[in-house]
Order: structure tokens, then C-alpha cells, then sequence
């Protein structure tokens, strides 16, 4: 690394995080996080029993069970799976033993590195205890004991083997914190139908989560994402349910206090979540759905200076969100993160806005269906009418979600300013298109950060996207994993009902400029990318359209390149001063399997990663890339005209 990129780096990160970075560092290198919970383990041991477990309250069962009845069957056969020591990871993944991984259960989590070959969050899915409320769905249903066995028999297991500060299991605060949640829900589930469990098991899961969460604190305020938050909450949530504990008060405040600064920080002017992510941004309003279901514990209730944002990053996430299917845009990273889903699919979107639109707004966003149960399960009820029938001013923060709609679908356009933190995935100018619920343009998604060579977080590229890159040179600069340096943002210019418009300025250096602009058309979208090069310098621009499928015509006549797929065709064209050749790539699971027209060969590297989709965490799909390539010079537009085979508008549900 060269010094001009360390103070990129540093200018980059901020201040305020690395001071909580390298605070958060001394305490491992000093091992006085070690020193810390080891006598906090012994002060806790000390006094167990002292502390009496105060299950959750407020659950409507018989609404759930209405709710939940016409998918009877199958959430009786996802309990019984658990039951029988069976789950399925990330939500989608296949059947597969419910077993935690024990990894240095003997040495202090601080001295314990994740293993280099695989993927750590393979080890600790399971962990999560993310499938405990298919048994608290499957009791709520049936009364059936077999389930509440079952998951004190599981949650013992796994607290004989994985000491509370020991161990891969307690590497990271916020799966700990994770874990509480889930636990706390599903006990106070199974304490309600009279299915005790033993206080001072539950008093030391609850204290030792949270003196975890308290010697790393630093790290969750330096990183100022879902760590932050999920970690803010896990404490409210060790207080809330021992709430006459001799530090309860203290988780509860500590927090209560971090999650409303965490908020602060990440909800940003226009309702984007700081990590540009639509997965982070529904996790994060799940987390407010659990801390607004733990304050209705105590009678509290939000500060009104943080109900605009809310609703406004409601709003902002339902830009991407499709209402006939549920489906959201996979822009970000996408690590299978999902704190509820109560039997809707991992990909449906519904449910958290449907419950956030109760809370925040008074009224819900969708027609009544089986998106409302997960509202019931965490009471989202309206809040006071002093604080939601208040009129909040409307400024052009409300109207940068730039979605143009169509009687069979709609298509967006990504334009964000990156001024408060740092760029997830390089996708600036992307558009997406849905029609009949169906996306027939595709984001690839994120597939893995560890454990797959050659994809450990690679499907970020721009040229993986389908914004305009230009000489095949990425518009920020890749300098880790997890960093970007150079933000491009983006500036919008037009925010019609039928057209609009955004550019960035990352090929400037160059004397280049890129704007697109996204329209309606009579038959389907019209996506023009125009180029203005100031120098008489031969570029090479790029298109990248990723599609579900591969065409069953494809063809070049009349300078026009044409593909033709079973819902819809595809025309290609360029319009410029100098225009010297146009051709198209077509790749499958990153191999060429046809050309044509002048072609300049794609760099390897990025053509290995093309024609892959990772519609949710784990799971990488082969799909079809048909890469737009233009040789011209001075001004030039490039034109993607998607034609719609419509067909008669399905009812939503």
C-alpha cells in the first residue's frame, strides 16, 4: 500500500471510527477483553438465580393462528424438521443436520482466529437459532410439546459446547446478540402456554450475551452498520426479559441510548441505508420492529426526532420492492441476513414493510394476506397520533428513489450520493426492470465473502452491474474486500412520471462523461447511456445485462444488434459522430458461448465472473450476461430498447 492510498483509506473511514477502531483493538492486544468477561463470568455465576425471567408479552395467538391456517401443513412439517434435528440454512438452503460447530471451545474468543479455508458464517448460521420460530409458529398451531422439548434440548446442547466467551460462537458480539433474540422470542412463546424453562439457564445466556456485547462495544460504533444495531438491540433485549436483574437497567439504557445514535448515523437524508443494501435495509427495519415490540414491553415509545427518518427509509425501501411478487432488488450485499420470517419466503419483502407501514404511518402499504403475520407475531400497532398525525414536510429527499411504473411492472433507476459512509457494491446508474412480478434484468448478488475462490465478495464490480463502463476501468477504486476509495456518487436530473435521469462523473480524469437516462415506452423501457469525450481517443464502452435466460434469436442486421427472449426482445444500437463498431458477448456461468459483430475481447478477469446470479447468500446460479460493446469516439449514445410481451395483470397474492 502506497501513502497516497493509506490517506485515502483514512480519509475514507473518518475520525470517529478509527478512534473507536483502535480503542476496540487495545483491548484485545492489552487482553483486557479477556480480563473483563472473565470476571463478569464469575460475578454472574455468583449470583445466578437471583434474577426471575419476565417472558414477552402481547402475542395474539388466535390471530396468528388465522393468519398462519391455510399454510397449516407446511409449518407443521418445517417444526417437525427442527424437531427431527433438521434445518435449512440461509432460509433456502437445502436440508441439512442442525449441528453448531465447535471450533477452540477452550480458548477465549479473543485468541481464536476463524478457520482461512471456508466460509465462517457457514459456522455460524446454525447458531442463530433463526429456525427457532418454526417451533414457536408449529406450538402456536398445534400445542404440540414435542416442540418446546425440542428446543430446550437443542439450546442446552448447544450451551454445554460453546462456553458463553469461548469459542468461534462468541467471536462475534452481534451473532450473540442475534442469538438472544431469537431465543427470548421463542421462550416467551413457549412460557405463555405454560412451557417453563430454567431462569438460571436463560439469566446466564442473557448476562454473558450482554457483557459480550459491552467489552466490544467499539468495534459496533466503528463499523456503524447492522452490527451496530443488531448489538444495540440484543441488549435492550438482556434487559427486558431479567428486568429485575442487578445490571438489566443497564443493558436496557445502554441499548435503548445506542440504538437511537445508531439510527442517527444510518438512516440517511433520503431514507438510504448507510450500507446501500436492500437486505441490510429490510434487516434493520426488522430490528426496529423488535425494539419497538420491547419498548410496548415498558410503555415507551419513540422520540419523535427520529419518525421522519424512519418513514422516510420505509418509503425509500419500498422503491425496491415489487407489490405483485413481494420481491425486492438485490442492490448491496445480500448475506442471507433475516431476522423473522414466519413462514413468508426469504425473498418477500412485504412483511417488514407491511408491519413498518402499521407502526410508522397508521395504515398498512398492502392488501390484507399472509405478509400481515409477522406484524401480529411483534405487535405493530399504530403508534400515538401525537406522533405519526403529525405532517412532516415534503423536499426533494422524498422524491430520489427514481421508479417509473407501468400497468404490468416498473423499473428504477440507482443514483446515490455516498456522503456519510462507504459504497457496498459498485452499481451506481444500475437499472432494474420487473414485469408481471418477475425481474428480467438481474443484480448478481453477493454469493460468498469467504470460501469461494475467485467470488470472495467479486460479483461488487461495476462491470458485473449494467451501469455504462468505459476502456473497461472501474469508476471507484477496489482497495479491499470491503472497501472502496474514489466514491462516485451520482446526481440526478430528472425526476419525471415517464422519464428520468441521473450521471456521475467517474470517467471526468479521462475527459468523459456518462449519463442515462431511463424511459417508458409504449411497449416496454428505453435505457439511452450517453458518452461525451472530450478527446478524439477511440473508447470502448460496456453494457453488462445480466437476464435470467438466454434469447432464442440473437442477431446483428441494419447496425442494430437484436435479441429476442420468451417475454420480451431486446434491440441494441448506437447513435454517435464516430461510431467504429458494435458487437455483443454473450456468457454463461462465465464462459463465452457466443459473439458477434466487432467485439474487443472482455478482460478475463471480470468475463470469469459474468453470467452468474446469487439471488440470496450461498447459492450462486448460472444466468446469462449479453455484454453491449461500442467502439467510438466524441459524443455517442448507447440504446437498450426492452419490448414487453404483456399479457394480462395477475392480482397481488
Amino acid at each position: 500500500m502506497n501513502l497516497r492510498t493509506g490517506v485515502k483509506i483514512l480519509c475514507a473511514l473518518g475520525s470517529r471510527k478509527l478512534f473507536h477502531y483502535f480503542r476496540y483493538r487495545l483491548t484485545l492486544w492489552s487482553g483486557l477483553a479477556r480480563l473483563r468477561e472473565e470476571r463478569a463470568g464469575k460475578a454472574i455465576d455468583s449470583s445466578l438465580g437471583a434474577a426471575r425471567f419476565v417472558p414477552l408479552a402481547g402475542f395474539d395467538f388466535s390471530a396468528i393462528r388465522a393468519l398462519a391456517s391455510p399454510n397449516r401443513a407446511r409449518a407443521i412439517d418445517s417444526a417437525d424438521e427442527i424437531a427431527a434435528g433438521f434445518y435449512r440454512p440461509y432460509r433456502t438452503g437445502a436440508r441439512t443436520p442442525l449441528l453448531f460447530s465447535v471450533f477452540c471451545p477452550d480458548q477465549h474468543w479473543s485468541r481464536v482466529q476463524a478457520p482461512r479455508d471456508g466460509d465462517v458464517k457457514d459456522l455460524w448460521e446454525a447458531a442463530r437459532f433463526s429456525w427457532a420460530e418454526d417451533l414457536a409458529r408449529g406450538w402456536t398451531l398445534t400445542s404440540d410439546v414435542r416442540y418446546p422439548t425440542a428446543f430446550g434440548a437443542i439450546l442446552n446442547g448447544f450451551l454445554q459446547g460453546n462456553p458463553p466467551f469461548n469459542g468461534i460462537q462468541a467471536l462475534s458480539a452481534q451473532e450473540t446478540a442475534l442469538r438472544l433474540i431469537q431465543v427470548a422470542l421463542t421462550v416467551s412463546v413457549f412460557s405463555a402456554g405454560r412451557e417453563p424453562f430454567p431462569d438460571p439457564v436463560l439469566e446466564r445466556m442473557a448476562r454473558c450475551t450482554a457483557e459480550r456485547i459491552l467489552t466490544t462495544r467499539d468495534y459496533a460504533i466503528a463499523q456503524n452498520n447492522n452490527h451496530w444495531l443488531s448489538e444495540a438491540a440484543g441488549l435492550m433485549t438482556a434487559g427486558a426479559i431479567f428486568p429485575d436483574g442487578s445490571r438489566s437497567e443497564r443493558y436496557f439504557r445502554t441499548g435503548w441510548r445506542d440504538f437511537q445514535s445508531a439510527l442517527k448515523a444510518q438512516l440517511l437524508p433520503d431514507g438510504e441505508y448507510v450500507q446501500y443494501s436492500a437486505n441490510y435495509h429490510r434487516f434493520a427495519l426488522q430490528l426496529v420492529l423488535w425494539v419497538n415490540f420491547l419498548l410496548q414491553q415498558r410503555g415507551m415509545t419513540w422520540p419523535m426526532e427520529l419518525i421522519l427518518p424512519l418513514r422516510r427509509s420505509i418509503r425509500k425501501l419500498s422503491a425496491e420492492v415489487d407489490s405483485w411478487s413481494g420481491g425486492a432488488n438485490n442492490v448491496g450485499h445480500n448475506d442471507g441476513a433475516l431476522l423473522f420470517a414466519f413462514g413468508s419466503p426469504f425473498g418477500d419483502y412485504r412483511p417488514t414493510l407491511q408491519a413498518c407501514a402499521r407502526v410508522f404511518f397508521g395504515r398498512p402499504f398492502f392488501a390484507p394476506g399472509p405478509w400481515d403475520e409477522l406484524g401480529v407475531w411483534l405487535r405493530a400497532q399504530p403508534l400515538p397520533e401525537s406522533l405519526i398525525g403529525v405532517e412532516f414536510p415534503v423536499s426533494y429527499l422524498d422524491r430520489t428513489a427514481l421508479r417509473l411504473e407501468r400497468a404490468d411492472g416498473w423499473a428504477s433507476l440507482r443514483a446515490v450520493a455516498f456522503r456519510r459512509d462507504r459504497p457496498a457494491q459498485s452499481d451506481q446508474l444500475h437499472v432494474s426492470i420487473w414485469a408481471q412480478g418477475k425481474p428480467i434484468v438481474l443484480d448478481p448478488g453477493t454469493y460468498r465473502y469467504n470460501g469461494a475462490a475467485g467470488f470472495e465478495n467479486r460479483l461488487k464490480l461495476a462491470s458485473l452491474h449494467n451501469g455504462l463502463v468505459i476502456d473497461d476501468i472501474e469508476p471507484m477504486t477496489d482497495a479491499g474486500k470491503f472497501l472502496w476509495l474514489d466514491w462516485r456518487s451520482a446526481r440526478i436530473l430528472e425526476a419525471g412520471t415517464a422519464t428520468v435521469m441521473a450521471e456521475h462523473f467517474a470517467y471526468r480524469s479521462m475527459g468523459a462523461t456518462a449519463k442515462r437516462r431511463l424511459s417508458r415506452a409504449d411497449t416496454g423501457w428505453l435505457v439511452e447511456d450517453s458518452v461525451r469525450s472530450d478527446s478524439n481517443a477511440v473508447r470502448t464502452a460496456r453494457i453488462n445485462w445480466l437476464l435470467p435466460e438466454a434469447p432464442v434469436e440473437f442477431l446483428i442486421e441494419n447496425g442494430k444488434i437484436r435479441a429476442r427472449f420468451a417475454a420480451f426482445s431486446l434491440c441494441l444500437c448506437v447513435e454517435g459522430e464516430r461510431v467504429l463498431g458494435i458487437g455483443a458477448t454473450l456468457l454463461r456461468g462465465g464462459k463465452v458461448f457466443r459473439e458477434i459483430g466487432a467485439v474487443r475481447p472482455i478482460p478475463w478477469e471480470a468475463a470469469a465472473l459474468m453470467g452468474w446470479f446469487s439471488p440470496v447468500y450461498a447459492t450462486l446460479l448460472p444466468a446469462v450476461s449479453l455484454v453491449f460493446t461500442v467502439a467510438a469516439s466524441g459524443r455517442f449514445t448507447l440504446r437498450s430498447d426492452f419490448r414487453l410481451d404483456v399479457r394480462p395483470r395477475r392480482e397481488n397474492g
